[in-house]
């Protein structure tokens, strides 16, 4: 039955805001958050995703560029050797014969201008020009120069770019062998880079977009625009120069980066570094120019999300106007009739689940104000019920625990020596056998008892006189003295067998194994035989104990059971000397029982929980535990899995030593926090 003292929880605190202004701007920050979210993602991965794409194909434009360079390049270089192949060379050396070789050469290679045959000691010997008359007698030497040196050596000479008259030209040289591995001398010509040009300007991937070569002194030896190289503009100042270029990269990998043309104005630029011959090829468009697809897409999908936005408000005003507003008058309905006022009726017309609500608690308030005129009556039946339980009390007292000074000696032994296991043994019984009575480390076997006597540990703890082997696999003496073979079979080497021993009398062993062989020290032997004496005092004062405890326990268990019974009766008092105080106030009893309940039980909190006629399973009280008071707020259906609810369905009393263990379905509706253990106890008529 739904009490008066339950809706006053539900009255507004002061201080909160309206209900329909509070969830008409939750409700829309969900939505339109959730839409300004993902559209600022869509739009941040789109247009990381655009740039990686833009850079990746100007990257692959760059190296497509670089790579018909490099041939240009490697053409006329495969073109020089192929000219100093010759049968001339092979019988006669260099000579005047050799001029119709470099006459073939400038006829199948139009970008070399002057081609030059040089001899084993640097003198020219053969020369073919295109503008020029070969000179009468040409005493030049070249012995010395860095051109004919490395060809000499077997090595393609790339020149620096030189300009002559606005125009680049390389000097390119290469060795004349007269068989392989024998250069007899050098074919050096002067190449003309206007043919690259071409392979420039006809590199086409935008509308603006254009190429250019740059050498490492920052020259501009071709550009889309000729005009440029002509006026030998300088681009050592551009920060995508000097970044192609230092540090100087060995493998040509295409690399794109923002940067600045000759005008100042930003640009895309992919750049490709050729080592051979120190040049770098750029492609570049305007900043503009390349993003101008992204910018696009991200207009069409800003667009998008402001009508997905408008879309989210205009759903957040019908939600406020068809939900939240009649919710608002049904909240306050219940602030009415949680003041006392049961002839308030809630007047809601939705045609919907609202409206069968506000249908269903006004059928509830009808109820409750039926059962209130005679509510009294039956609390001052309860409270005289109640009252005759008031002479009867029990006691309880804490029993003493018995110090686990075996276990304890037992994990630091091991601990110490590093054995495997460790076990203690001790004489008890009518026969004084040797138990097991602590053990760490490895499970060894089953037999946990020994003959006085018998077998080295029954003959150590008889005499007294330790006995340890430094690795039983290969020691004879383990054989003679022992017939088991467990250790053995278990795969231990190291053994060994210490008395325990208090006031001349041997009271068990000490057992250690060790899967490594090893041998104690003296030193060891002496630590290990002094903590036996610890434990053979420690036994006796177990021991003393045991016997002292066993002639007080009959006396504990008496005072106990008074204990126990003095502080029930003490609690039940409480209770109903609440009643007696205050018979018609359910909250002031429901306190009393819950406080005087968890003291009782010496729980951390508790809580009180009734059924209403709606079937809501709602929480009324709660002691101590401030985390539970998160409780007072949520109520809980009577289908819902939790220790509440099953003892009500039970009609018995649910005993939970970890909900922890039982798993998350009976442990509420609420996170308990660190508490683990639970005890729910039906309240029945």
């Amino acid at each position: 039955m739904l009490s008066l003292a339950f809706l006053k929880t539900l009255r507004r605190e002061p201080g909160r805001g309206r209900l329909v202004r509070q969830y008409f701007f939750v409700f829309l920050l969900l939505i339109g958050g959730g839409l300004i979210t993902s559209g600022l993602l869509e739009l941040y991965f789109r247009y990381r995703e655009s740039r990686e794409q833009i850079a990746v194909v100007q990257g692959e434009i760059a190296g497509g560029a670089a790579l018909r360079i490099a041939q240009f390049i490697l053409t006329i270089e495969a073109q020089m050797k192929a000219a100093t192949v010759s049968r001339v060379v092979a019988r006669k050396g260099i000579g005047s014969e050799y001029q119709f070789e470099l006459a073939k050469l400038l006829s199948i290679a139009p970008a070399i201008t002057e081609v030059l045959a040089i001899d084993e000691a640097g003198r020219p010997q053969a020369y073919m020009s295109r503008f020029r008359v070969a000179p009468s007698a040409d005493t030049r030497d070249f012995s010395k120069t860095a051109s004919f040196t490395q060809a000499k050596d077997g090595i393609t000479f790339f020149g620096a770019v030189n300009f002559v008259e606005s125009e680049p030209y390389i000097t390119i040289a290469v060795p004349i062998e007269r068989f392989p591995g024998n250069a007899i001398g050098a074919l050096q010509a002067q190449v003309d880079l206007r043919q690259i040009w071409e392979v420039v300007r006809d590199i086409k991937f935008s509308a603006a977009g254009y190429a250019y070569i740059v050498t490492r002194s920052g020259d501009l030896i071709a550009h889309s625009d000729p005009g440029l190289v002509l006026q030998r503009s300088r681009t050592a100042h551009l920060p995508q120069v000097q970044a192609a270029f230092q540090p100087n990269p060995t493998v040509p990998i295409p690399k794109t980066q923002l940067g600045l043309d000759l005008n100042g104005q930003e640009v895309l630029t992919s750049f490709v570094f050729l080592p051979n011959l120190d040049w770098a090829v750029f492609v570049e468009q305007p900043l503009t120019e390349a993003y101008r697809s992204l910018y696009g897409s991200i207009l069409r999908t800003s667009t998008l999300l402001l009508i997905g936005l408008g879309i989210a408000l205009i759903a957040s005003g019908y939600v406020a106007r068809r939900v939240v507003r009649p919710l608002e008058v049904l909240r306050w309905g219940v602030e009415r009739i949680s003041t006392g006022d049961l002839n308030h009726h809630l007047d809601i017309q939705t045609g919907d689940e609202i409206e069968i609500l506000a249908d269903e608690f006004n059928k509830m308030v009808g109820e409750l104000k039926k059962s209130y005129g005679i509510l009294e009556e039956k609390v001052q039946q309860r409270t005289a019920e109640l009252s005759a339980l008031f002479d009867i009390t029990t006691a309880a007292s804490q029993s003493l625990e018995v110090n686990h000074v075996l276990v304890e000696v037992t994990k630091r032994i091991k601990e110490t020596f590093q054995f495997d296991t460790t076990r203690i043994y001790l004489f008890s019984g009518p026969t004084e056998d040797l138990h097991l009575r602590a053990e760490f480390g490895d499970a060894l076997e089953n037999r946990k008892v020994f003959q006085k006597g018998k077998g080295l540990l029954g003959r150590v703890a008889e005499s007294g006189e330790a006995i340890f082997f430094e690795d039983i696999q290969s020691d004879d003496r383990y054989e003679k003295l022992s017939r088991s073979k467990a250790n053995k079979q278990a795969g231990y080497k190291s053994l060994g067998y210490f008395p325990i021993r208090a006031a001349g009398n041997s009271l068990g062993c000490v057992v250690y194994n060790g899967r490594q062989a090893r041998k104690l020290t003296s030193d060891e032997v002496r630590l290990l035989t002094s903590m036996a004496d610890q434990i053979g005092v420690a036994v006796n004062n177990i021991n003393l104990f045991e016997e002292v405890k066993e002639k007080t326990s009959q006396v504990e268990a008496a005072n106990r059971e008074l204990l126990e019974s003095l502080e029930q009766q003490t609690r039940i008092a409480e209770v109903l000397r609440a009643m007696a105080r205050s018979p018609t106030n359910l909250q002031a009893l429901l306190d009393a029982m819950i406080v005087n309940a968890v003291t009782l039980a010496r729980a951390k909190g508790g809580v009180i929980r009734l059924y209403d006629d709606a079937g809501t399973f709602r929480f009324v009280a709660q002691h101590q535990d401030d985390g539970l008071a998160v409780l007072l707020n949520v109520p809980m259906r009577s289908d819902e899995e939790s220790a509440s609810t099953q003892a009500m369905r039970e009609r018995k009393a649910i005993h939970l030593i970890d909900v922890h263990k039982e798993g998350p379905s009976f442990r509420g509706p609420v996170d308990q926090g660190p508490a683990r253990t639970v005890l729910a106890v039906p309240m029945l008529r």
